[in-house]
């Protein structure tokens, strides 16, 4: 109920606001409104110019991002410094990197760091790092399929635990030289 609610308020807000911070100025006030006073949302929410080759985002409290090159080792994309929504009426931030092209950004929810196997251990974020850095992935589904399989594989025979969202966006843009 709470996923609905936040993106209708996306949606909606997003068709009269076009800077991100004032985005999410305007779906937090809503969600402080209406959500219990034990409940928050961590969110991130970024816009990708193809064009230009830049992401503007705000992570509103979620784990932070991969961003993956061939030419590069895995890295977790700064910009954490703002809270989960439904908290405290107060102002986002927004940060901007250059995805060039080649470059891949990939997004999970902790339904991937946090699952578990059956020995108990959990899958975390170096482990994703690891899983990341050691395949040659240049599409986004592919990327997606490489995340979903390394966390099946760790879980083994268990269920989830929780629901898992890995969501990849791939800069497809010829490289220059």
């Amino acid at each position: 109920m709470i996923m609905t609610n936040l993106q209708a308020a996306l949606r909606t807000t997003m068709n009269f606001c076009t800077e991100l911070p004032s985005v999410l100025k305007h779906v937090n006030r809503h969600l402080c409104e209406n959500l219990r006073d034990d409940m928050f949302v961590t969110l991130f929410l970024g816009i990708f110019d193809a064009k230009e080759g830049t992401l503007t985002y705000i992570n509103a409290g979620h784990l932070e991002p991969v961003i993956t090159s061939v030419s590069e080792p895995a890295r977790l994309l700064d910009g954490s410094g703002n809270i989960p929504l439904g908290i405290l009426d107060q102002p986002f931030e927004a940060a901007v990197e250059i995805i060039p092209a080649e470059t891949a950004l990939l997004v999970v929810t902790d339904g991937v760091s946090e699952t578990f196997s059956p020995e108990g251990e959990e899958y975390g974020t170096e482990r994703l790092l690891e899983l990341i850095n050691s395949a040659d992935v240049q599409s986004a589904e592919g990327m997606v399929q490489l995340v979903s399989n390394g966390i099946s594989s760790f879980r083994g025979a268990l269920a989830r635990h929780d629901d898992t969202t890995i969501f990849s966006l791939v800069n497809t843009a010829p490289s220059v030289g």
